[in-house]
């Protein structure tokens, strides 16, 4: 199924020129965007801010463990005819490192803002989306590494203690 579902989403690849330029820009560039919006997220709220910049940080050390166990080659690597749209290195696939930090980063966000939280998902859930249609992974890949993002940042937020002060401006998650 994850390759039926990589087909789907990478023939699209090839036909719109403009959304292919789209779509390679935002698989290269776009994740950076994410963990600088985790930075400035220091200034909202330094809990959210802190629990994803360490989520990115363990997120990969976690990825490299599972890459280290189970490498599995990008689509580009094990089939033939696909679209590739951008120079890629040859690594394992699984895992997807972008997912897991554009996840993570979104994850930190919501903790901050919900209002900005739901745009920051969207915002991600491109980016995963875009790593499929430049051929760069399978669906499978860029769910995995959104579950360790969302997780691992969850995660970390939910174990930092919660300093009330007068002057703290931080918002709490419903869980």
């Amino acid at each position: 199924m994850d390759t039926e579902v990589f087909r789907i989403i990478n023939d699209l690849a090839g036909q719109i020129s403009w959304l292919d330029t789209a779509m390679a820009q935002i698989s290269k560039y776009a994740v950076y965007a994410s963990i600088l919006a985790v930075l400035l997220l220091f200034i909202k709220d330094r809990k959210a801010a802190f629990a994803g910049v360490v989520g990115i940080v363990v997120g990969m050390v976690l990825d490299v463990l599972i890459q280290l166990v189970y490498s599995r080659p990008h689509p580009f690597m094990a089939m033939d005819n696909i679209q590739l749209l951008a120079e890629k290195e040859m690594s394992a696939s699984f895992p997807s490192d972008t997912a897991m930090m554009a996840f993570a980063a979104a994850m930190a966000i919501c903790l901050a803002s919900r209002k900005w939280g739901w745009l920051s998902f969207l915002a991600a859930g491109i980016i995963a989306i875009s790593r499929v249609y430049v051929g760069f992974h399978f669906p499978g890949d860029v769910l995995a590494g959104a579950v360790i993002g969302l997780a691992v940042t969850g995660g970390i937020y939910g174990l930092l203690p919660t300093r009330k002060t007068p002057w703290s401006t931080q918002k709490h998650f419903p869980m």
